[in-house]
């Protein structure tokens, strides 16, 4: 089952990276996409007692299949409360191997201001989709949401002995918030 949902999100984002382009890239095409470039770096928002921090980098990826690369935003998070660490993957920036990053291939929508990506919770050990929309009129501030858009899947997975399908819908991680970039 997981496999067959990795496989859905990998061809979704394949399928979003291709509508961007004007014609199919060829083997050993490397696809570069300078709108990521403004989503790079360190970003952090503060809700009361709790900052989020996230570090974005652009990796080249590649399209195993077809042969051809890309350039895709991938990214490490870290929660605090009260100023002690609640969950971070920041020792492991720059780490490109898939255990060491907290949010994986994202790319560009349409609009160049809009990344949306897998986003892994470490404390709760699930993952779901999530947005980061940079503002059009100021490139330093953004929206980060998450969403519990697997759900009904993950529920109808885990059902008890009384019939009823259960999952955690909580996350250590804010689900939305306005963030700035710091660095």
């Amino acid at each position: 089952m997981r496999k067959c949902i990795t496989t859905i999100v990998l061809s979704i984002i394949t399928i979003s990276v291709f509508a961007q382009w004007e014609t199919y890239p060829k083997a050993g095409d490397y696809i570069q996409d300078p709108a990521l470039n403004k989503f790079v770096g360190k970003w952090q928002g503060v809700r009361n007692d709790t900052t989020f921090t996230v570090i974005f980098k652009i990796r080249k990826k590649i399209a195993a299949k077809a042969g051809y690369h890309y350039d895709a935003i991938i990214g490490w998070h870290e929660v605090k409360v009260n100023g002690i660490i609640i969950e971070s993957s920041l020792n492991r920036v720059g780490d490109l191997s898939l255990g060491s990053r907290t949010c994986g291939v994202g790319i560009c929508s349409k609009d160049d201001f809009t990344t949306n990506f897998r986003f892994k919770d470490i404390t709760r050990n699930k993952s779901d989709q999530a947005s980061f929309i940079i503002d059009s009129s100021n490139v330093n501030k953004a929206a980060w949401f998450i969403r519990n858009t697997d759900t009904i899947s993950k529920a109808m997975a885990n059902i008890g002995p009384d019939g009823i399908g259960r999952y955690d819908t909580s996350w250590t991680v804010p689900t939305d918030l306005i963030m700035y970039k710091i660095e």
